[in-house]
């Protein structure tokens, strides 16, 4: 029987499906627009904390330029992750979770290490004990001392690396036995080196030792007490770090004392923004900005820094030479202080930086 319907069904079909299209549509573009507004807002909020992080850079600079050691921020500090890859410290100051210093991470390394080393020697000086106590009885079944020993030391590794940690001797111990009740003369000496085994094991998970790494000791602690508290890229991550507590402060800051004379790594790091803020990079400072005030004395608006390059690293030609920096460095810390650079030029072993006011 065929289906019929009337024309009146037909339309209200065609009515309901271009609704039905129309609220499809007015959903697609209402979340296209939700979209289009997510990312505006999503581009907006990384702006503004690339201009923070640029703010705090200067800010950073302008301290080490200022010959300081650190500078305190008003919260947050803008991807501090960053800072500390380029081996910048940031710092908690005030009620913070106590850190092991380095002095006590060294003693407490070296304690943990003689541990382990101690522990590591019992087992195997047990294992020597116990074959010098059983190769009289032992040594048919071997053929000779030396296989003995390799093949006990192999089954005591595999002991030490089991889940278990239980040491039973090996195969050729298990097949010299002719009931398992001669097994109980080997027993007491078993049982005490699977006990220093699992001993040797609990001190390098408690420790969280690699054990071929003692570098890898860390002493934790959850103990709240006033003084500094160092990040790491361990933390989490976070585009803006905030204070644990409301009344701490946070500071960004660098070594005191710089490691070369000269400087071959960017001014904005750990070890760039120590020279910068040490005698030679504030004596360097000096001498550029005094060469322009002699200039303007001598009716001069304009003046070319020179500089040299040699093995160990960049001076910059005035009267004398003077320790310096990557050359192309300035041009940001010159600029920032309203000067115009004019022109650039370098060459292999030289560079230059022309500057007029």
């Amino acid at each position: 029987m065929v289906t019929k319907f009337s024309a009146s069904e037909v339309r209200k079909k065609y009515e309901l499906a271009q609704l039905r299209i129309t609220q499809e549509k007015e959903r697609e573009e209402a979340e296209e627009r939700r979209l289009a507004s997510e990312r505006r807002r999503q581009a907006k909020e990384q702006a503004l904390l690339r201009a923070s992080w640029d703010a705090q850079k200067y800010l950073i600079l302008n301290a080490a330029l200022d010959g300081k050691h650190e500078l305190e921020v008003i919260p947050p500090v803008y991807f501090y992750k960053e800072l500390i890859e380029s081996s910048i410290d940031v710092i908690e100051t005030g009620l913070v979770a106590k850190q092991i210093t380095q002095e006590e991470r060294e003693k407490y390394a070296q304690v943990v290490s003689d541990s382990i080393r101690n522990s590591e020697m019992r087992i195997h000086l047990l294992l020597d004990k116990f074959i010098e106590n059983h190769k009289k009885h032992l040594l048919p079944h071997y053929g000779n001392i030396k296989y003995m020993k390799s093949s006990l030391n192999e089954a005591l590794d595999e002991a030490i690396e089991s889940e278990s940690s239980i040491f039973d001797g090996d195969e050729n111990l298990w097949s010299s036995l002719s009931s398992p009740s001669e097994m109980t003369r080997y027993l007491p000496e078993l049982r005490e080196i699977t006990k220093t085994i699992k001993s040797y094991k609990r001190i390098l998970q408690e420790s969280n030792l690699d054990p071929y790494s003692v570098d890898e000791i860390k002493g934790p602690s959850t103990e709240l007490g006033y003084g500094d508290y160092f990040f790491s890229n361990d933390h989490k991550d976070t585009d803006k770090l905030f204070p644990s507590q409301k009344q701490n402060k946070l500071k960004i800051a660098w070594a005191k004392e710089p490691v070369n004379k000269f400087l071959n790594v960017s001014l904005f790091s750990g070890p760039g923004l120590t020279w910068l803020s040490s005698y030679y990079g504030q004596r360097l400072i000096n001498v550029i900005f005094e060469a322009f005030k002699d200039a303007a004395e001598d009716g001069e608006n304009q003046l070319t820094l020179k500089f040299n390059l040699t093995n160990d690293g960049w001076y910059f030609k005035s009267a004398v030479e003077y320790y310096c920096c990557v050359p192309d460095e300035l041009v940001d810390i010159i600029e920032r202080e309203g000067f115009t650079i004019i022109d650039t030029t370098s060459t292999e072993k030289s560079y230059s930086i022309k500057v007029s006011w």
